[in-house]
């Protein structure tokens, strides 16, 4: 009979037993939930990760607008004293406002301010000049930069006010209406005879209308600039000869006589000229390309100057028609947006400018640091680089390991591969055998013979003699009726056949199944060459038994 301490013994086994069972499935069920938790927490956070990255897109964008614009409006403010610097809040409204107005970049609207107040125009009357070359760029398809820098060369070459820029836009307007060319082209260019038209006394509106009588007539811009510029030369230096000859058709060569008749009197008295005769005032080359083409359209010379001359409102409408396009207001829509990240740059632009000099100061004072520990910093590179060179040394060395390995169950496998091919070249005959099985599975195939040659496989290894087997030792492997058996009864089901004839449907290969190991490789191939082997002796046996047949025939 068991004591009393026995039993309590087994209870307490028991106990511990069922306690550690119970304590296995509540750690499984706490493990679960765990994961189930990290899954979900990890998928809430890369959530958020992407809310928040997309977040702060606009805040990325907006400071890099604002950096940029201030950037922009430092370099305005490098044109200005001490005494015009209370202009520069009006200068950034104002340029982030035309900005939008106009459908052009910050950029380019600052750098024709810079390029208006780096001619002397007043800072107080700098966003008039900056307004009206805003107009003629929309107005003739360029840049405002390009187009403050034409109107203020002919306001300072001609020693007009500020308040005349809309009037020298006009006349711009009035060359390209009445010339071959476009404002484009125009614009660089005219400030290249606009200085020497003003010193030799030459109106700007002759000016105007003798590029446009030049181009018109199939001279290019620039080289029509060029060309007014060696006629005019020719009225500041004469020579004895060409003074002579202009004397002869009435006028003098001199300024006073271009402030006084102007080109249009000098053209009326030359009327009726012959080339030699013109050549013989104008002896440089490219004044008779210039005067020559203007003389023979002395009427279309006359339209321009009047056109010049009431050019008031020109830009005005240029610039209606401009603004009525789809383009424009997709350049307006397009400077809104960057405008709306620009705000938001602007409001966080106070504590990123405090973080970024906190983050400077920081670098500068590790750089310090790292200069001062010059040593310390070299210990730790060579630490470093015997960590690469190790870790370089052992991943060469493993993938020479495998590379062994491989070699190694290769020689293996070809070893075992040439074991089988000489139990095969034992017996000649199964080559033959093989080949003419070959052709007539083609033939078989190319035909459509497979159904025909079925039956006459089954009418033949059905009547397979007993000896067969017996000399191939496989009695009731199938090739022919065993003892006791129906006919075909030991015939084994044909691939993907069950033994009634059914086809069975198997499950697809795993495709992430590991792949044979060395071991399992090196088995098939061992029981490849029994089954070798065994077929070279059942053809010995096959081939003594045949003998022995005809031996007693």
């Amino acid at each position: 009979m068991p004591s009393v301490s026995n039993v309590r013994a087994g209870g307490a086994y028991v106990e511990i037993g069922g306690q550690t069972k119970q304590l296995d499935m509540a750690l499984s069920k706490a493990n679960l939930k765990l994961k189930k938790f990290a899954q979900t927490t990890s998928a809430m956070g890369t959530k958020m990760l992407k809310f928040g990255a997309l977040m702060a897109a606009p805040v990325a964008i907006g400071i890099k607008a604002i950096s940029s614009f201030q950037d922009q409006m430092a370099n305005v403010s490098t044109m200005l004293d001490d005494q015009s610097m209370k202009y520069m809040p009006e200068y950034s409204k104002a340029i982030q406002d035309m900005s939008v107005q106009f459908g052009e970049s910050t950029d380019t609207i600052a750098g024709g301010l810079y390029d208006i107040l780096s001619a002397s125009i007043e800072p107080a009357k700098a966003l008039d000049v900056l307004t009206v070359s805003m107009k003629a760029a929309q107005a003739g398809m360029t840049d405002t930069k390009t187009a403050a820098d034409a109107i203020t060369t002919i306001l300072n070459s001609y020693g007009l006010e500020a308040d005349k820029a809309s009037s020298v836009s006009d006349l711009l307007f009035a060359t390209v209406k009445r010339g071959k060319t476009t404002f484009a082209e125009l614009a660089p260019s005219i400030g290249m005879v606009a200085s020497t038209a003003s010193k030799a006394g030459l109106p700007m509106e002759e000016m105007a209308a003798m590029l446009a009588v030049m181009t018109r007539n199939g001279v290019r811009t620039r080289v029509a600039v060029t060309a007014l510029n060696a006629i005019l030369g020719t009225f500041l230096d004469a020579t004895p000869e060409a003074q002579k000859a202009a004397k002869d058709m009435g006028f003098e060569l001199n300024t006073t006589t271009l402030k006084t008749m102007g080109l249009v009197g000098v053209m009326e008295k030359m009327q009726g000229a012959s080339a030699e005769q013109v050549a013989a005032i104008f002896k440089n080359k490219r004044a008779i390309r210039g005067i020559l083409p203007a003389l023979g359209d002395m009427e279309g010379f006359m339209t321009d100057l009047n056109v010049a001359t009431e050019r008031t409102g020109l830009t005005e409408v240029a610039f209606g028609k401009m603004t009525e396009t789809l383009g424009f207001q997709l350049r307006q829509l397009g400077q809104n947006i960057v405008g709306f990240f620009r705000d938001i740059g602007m409001a966080l632009a106070g504590e990123t400018s405090e973080s970024v000099k906190g983050l400077n100061e920081t670098i500068s004072l590790t750089r310090d640091w790292i200069k001062e520990n010059g040593a310390l910093i070299r210990t730790v590179a060579k630490i470093a680089l015997g960590f690469i060179a190790i870790g370089g040394a052992l991943f060469i060395l493993g993938k020479a390991m495998s590379i062994v390995q491989a070699t190694i169950l290769i020689i293996k496998t070809i070893y075992l591969v040439l074991a089988g091919l000489s139990t095969v070249i034992a017996a000649p005959w199964l080559i033959v055998l093989g080949i003419v099985l070959a052709i007539i599975g083609f033939l078989a195939y190319a035909l459509g013979w497979f159904d025909d040659l079925a039956e006459i496989a089954d009418d033949i290894f059905g009547k397979v003699p007993d000896w067969v087997t017996e000399g191939l030792g496989v009695e009731g492997a199938g090739l022919g009726p065993g003892a006791g058996d129906k006919p075909g009864a030991n015939i084994p089901p044909t691939k993907g056949m069950n033994e009634k004839g059914v086809r069975e449907e198997k499950e697809p290969p795993d495709e992430k199944g590991a792949p044979m190991s060395e071991k399992d490789i090196s088995k098939q191939m061992k029981e490849l060459t029994k089954i070798m082997n065994k077929v070279a002796a059942s053809n010995e046996t096959i081939a003594g038994n045949t003998t022995d047949r005809s031996s007693i025939r």
